[in-house]
């Protein structure tokens, strides 16, 4: 029944409000029928006529069919671009006058100071079919009298109503609904199985949402309050339409009928009853949405306290048992009219006897609860709801969404299209239950099982949702608990324990169905939702490529089809990967060491990484190929390093998966070896001297010396100058990272390339061989040598007569070891003195020097000035840049290495004549 605050909602709603209902019910009517959409050949006609307007400004009107201008507007284009189009013919848009528009548009300019569009350059133009729309539009457009032309637009559709269900929370899950979502996935679970009988009157049976309701007559039906709105929201509640509109009835699926309680202007409900429970059978739901005056008194047009569930009416009652004894789930509305059922006045003096005493009728009386949400407390009773011990299950009262009255949500009051969310009383309770119990005794039936009235009521209650507060209006139904009689109980097993890599066996053994029924088996093993992975009841759980905790599923059905689901989690635990690491190639210091090796793990899902310590302070990540696929995953890995010191260091590789924090590691070996650094010297300012680089200087004067060590390794290098002159090495170090010495093997990679730079006063003319050394602080070391004239100090050539005085072989003004050094000068210039002519003593030498000016033949004649002349350069008097007079008419005319190698050249060839050499001899002679 109705709140006592919605008068609309009530069964007692005033004659005045029905009449105004009505009314406004027959305008929604109409107004329906001005929304339905165009025919099509409305629509192809509305496509053949096009929006025309001309330019703003100009002075054309509609006149006899056709434009003309009151003005003096050029209209020769518009009638050519019409000619081309046979049939056409224009209409005003606006259908007020001319004047009415003009007037118009000045008092709107005048009151909102803007300029407004002149309304009477508007035109419909209709077009004959099969005219080219789009050729008219662009012919039209391409005008200059044409501002715009454009297709007339199409009426759009209605508006949809929209799909109300989600708010319908009572379908919900417990502990805010009954749960009908859940009682739907099972075979039965719409109602399919039974039929429901509402018995009321006030039914829209033209709704959008109820097409098909059965319609059982009790006599002439007759409406006593002319209203339509309160049995179409109790349908809207059970039976709405499963067709994406509007609302989704409890029992969508089931038979639904109505049997009204008023014919013939006599209030004949206990007939109603009769008639209901002749069209229904065992099983089937009888919803009796009437309540009636009780021992109070009231419960009429002044409002509802007093009112009482019908069954207090003896008729109404023997009606109500015969219904319940034939096997028929018989629902009453406690009544709105706040009465304690328990009182004496209800039970004859036994406060647990509603009604009067009689025997428990076998009907479930519903009584109002709170609505989450809506009311405080949730399932607590409704201050207008009645209440005692006979009141056996609760439904929402209030916050109702459903089918009807249309202030709410959609519609008008008594519209086809109209939804409320505001239905309530034990009206809105009643049919929950109601839903209740048929989807409790469909879902029976299709398991085989006829319940009684009193096992569905004695379910409900023991598995409903308990209530609140003290005044008792009994649970409110959860029909997942419930079907709990009839639904097999799954069990996936488990807790289940693996390693990576490794399969596990899952059981559902423990499954049972209640009525015995053999069960199927179906797993969701991929967590995806879908029970497609198993039909054993003992699979294999094979995801176990990584580590985690994975849930797997599993459905039972009975050979019904009902079903449950149960989970269970697989814990997969972690194996830490393996490393291998192959044997690493010996190399030099500061070239690329590679290693590489494999990193393997159970796990065949996991990401893996690999990190390599180098043993000399330094790590790095290695890069390989993943391969992530079972049995186990691998990566190949590999990486390069560069030591920039000789050592044997140690490798460690470890390898990770995603879970590791520490890993198994590979430990190898590399060994790197010194290189020897290189030494090189400087000879960009030395003289080719035979062939030989050659440095030239000159006794007593400094002479610069400059040598390159490169060396690969980070080390200390030692540079070494050794002057072969009887004084002492020079000695430099060059750190590698100063001012401390480098630690051996260096932390560092720093290639070294130094070039030594020095000066050396030799003291002593000579042929000296100078070396340079570098050498590594591991030993390493090389050297290079360079071959050092040092000339004497004299600047005036002496004759070969004052040499052979100077080479007697006795001493002489020359020391010794400074006649030895000119002869090794001598010796080393030469290519005639020591290989044609042996000067390697001073007596041989002497012997040389010693030929008579007119006894010797032309070589030993030419020999003697020869040796003279190299003696010269020895002692300092000439270098081989010093220009020479060959000639002795002119003056210095030729360098002496020139001459010298063009004598000697003469000397050493047998052909030469013994007058050339003679003239070789006398040049020479002029020169010392």
């Amino acid at each position: 029944m109705g709140l006592p605050a919605a008068l609309s909602r009530t069964l007692a709603a005033l004659v005045v409000a029905a009449i105004a209902a009505s009314m406004v019910g027959t305008s929604a009517t109409a107004q329906s029928s001005r929304g339905q959409a165009p025919s099509q050949a409305s629509q192809n006609n509305e496509r053949l006529a096009l929006h025309v307007k001309v330019r703003e400004g100009t002075s054309i009107r509609l006149r006899g069919g056709r434009l003309v201008s009151v003005g003096n507007d050029d209209l020769s284009g518009l009638d050519a671009v019409l000619a081309r189009y046979p049939g056409t013919r224009f209409e005003r848009l606006f259908s007020r006058s001319e004047a009415a528009l003009d007037e118009q548009r000045r008092r709107a300019e005048a009151r909102g100071g803007r300029k407004t569009a002149d309304l009477n350059l508007w035109y419909r133009l209709r077009l004959r079919p099969g005219t080219d729309v789009d050729g008219v539009i662009a012919d039209l457009r391409a005008l200059d009298i044409v501002e715009t032309a454009y297709r007339q637009p199409r009426p759009a559709p209605m508006p949809v109503t929209p799909d109300f269900s989600a708010q319908q929370g009572y379908r919900d899950a417990a502990t805010d609904g009954i749960d009908a979502v859940y009682a739907a996935a099972f075979p039965g679970g719409t109602g399919a199985n039974v039929r429901i009988i509402d018995i009321e009157y006030s039914w829209n049976t033209n709704h959008e949402d109820l097409a098909g309701v059965n319609v059982i007559a009790n006599g002439t039906p007759t409406d006593p309050f002319s209203n339509n709105d309160h049995g179409t929201a109790v349908l809207g509640q059970l039976w709405g339409r499963d067709n994406g509109l509007g609302v989704l009835g409890l029992a969508f699926a089931a038979w639904m009928g109505v049997v009204n309680a008023h014919d013939d202007g006599d209030y004949d409900l206990a007939d109603a009853i009769n008639i209901a429970a002749s069209n229904l059978n065992p099983g089937d739901v009888m919803l009796i949405e009437q309540q009636t005056e009780g021992a109070n008194g009231g419960c009429d047009s002044s409002g509802q306290t007093g009112c009482v569930a019908v069954e207090w009416v003896e008729a109404f009652y023997d009606a109500i048992v015969s219904a319940t004894s034939s096997g028929i789930i018989v629902v009453e509305a406690a009544g709105n009219g706040n009465q304690d059922l328990d009182g004496t006045e209800y039970g004859d003096g036994d406060p647990n006897a509603f009604p009067a005493g009689r025997a428990d009728s076998g009907a479930i009386i519903v009584g109002a609860g709170g609505a989450p949400g809506c009311s405080n407390p949730a399932r607590g009773r409704l201050s207008f709801s009645n209440y005692g011990s006979r009141v056996n299950l609760q439904g929402w009262g209030q916050c109702v969404v459903t089918s009807g009255y249309g202030v709410d949500l959609q519609g008008v009051s008594m519209g086809n299209d109209a939804y409320t969310n505001s239905f309530g009383g034990t009206s809105s309770a009643s049919p929950i239950v109601s839903g209740a119990a048929a989807l409790l005794s469909s879902i029976a039936q299709q398991q085989g099982v006829l319940m009684t009235p009193t096992q569905v009521r004695s379910q409900l209650v023991a598995t409903g949702t308990a209530q609140t507060g003290s005044d008792h209006i009994g649970p409110l139904p959860n029909l997942r608990t419930a079907l709990g009689l009839f639904v097999p109980t799954a069990d996936a097993g488990g807790p289940y324990s693996t390693a990576e890599g490794t399969y596990k066996a899952l059981s559902a053994a423990g499954s049972s169905d209640p009525q015995g029924s053999t069960l199927t088996y179906a797993w969701d093993l991929d967590d995806d939702g879908q029970f497609d992975d198993s039909t054993s009841q003992t699979p294999t759980f094979t995801r176990v490529g990584r580590d985690g905790a994975f849930v797997v599923r599993v459905r039972v059905t009975d050979q019904h089809g009902a079903f449950a689901d149960d989970d269970a989690v697989v814990t997969v635990t972690n194996v830490a990967p393996t490393v291998s690491l192959a044997a690493i190639t010996t190399v030099t210091e500061n070239t690329t060491t590679s290693i590489s090796g494999l990193v393997s793990d159970a796990g065949w899902l996991d990401p893996l990484t690999a990190t390599v310590d180098w043993g000399d302070g330094t790590t790095s990540a290695a890069t390989g190929v993943l391969e992530n696929s079972e049995p186990g995953a691998t990566l190949t890995y590999s990486a390069t390093h560069t030591y920039g010191d000789d050592g044997v260091f140690t490798v460690t590789v470890c390898g990770r998966d995603d879970d590791s924090t520490s890993a198994p590691c590979a430990v190898r070996t590399a060994t790197v070896t010194n290189t020897n650094p290189t030494a090189t010297i400087d000879l960009s300012s030395a003289t080719m001297v035979n062939g030989v680089a050659t440095i030239i200087a000159k006794e007593g004067q400094p002479t610069a010396f400059s040598a390159r060590s490169t060396d690969p390794g980070s080390d200390d290098l030692t540079a070494r100058w050794t002057w072969a002159d009887g004084t002492a090495d020079t000695v430099t170090a060059y750190l590698n990272a100063p001012p401390a010495i480098d630690p051996d093997p260096s932390p560092s990679i720093n290639p070294r390339d130094v070039t030594d730079a020095t000066s050396h006063t030799f003291g002593q003319a000579c042929l000296y061989t100078v070396g340079f050394q570098s050498q590594d602080d591991d030993a390493g070391s090389a050297s290079a040598t360079v071959k050092v004239i040092v000339g004497g100090s004299n600047t005036v050539a002496r004759g070969a007569g004052d040499w052979q005085t100077n080479y007697r072989p006795r001493p002489t003004a020359l020391s010794e070891s400074r006649r030895q050094c000119y002869l090794l000068i001598v010796a080393y210039m030469s290519t005639v003195f020591n290989e044609a002519n042996d000067i390697s003593t001073v007596q041989k030498a002497f012997n040389v020097l010693a030929v008579s000016q007119n006894g010797g033949s032309a070589t030993q004649l030419l020999d003697r000035q020869l040796l003279a002349a190299w003696l010269n350069f020895a002692d300092g008097a000439f270098t081989l840049t010093t220009m020479v007079d060959t000639d002795g008419v002119g003056g210095p005319d030729t360098a002496f290495g020139t001459v010298m190698a063009q004598v000697e050249a003469a000397r050493l060839n047998p052909a030469t004549s013994p007058a050339t050499l003679l003239a070789f001899k006398n040049m020479l002679e002029r020169i010392n």
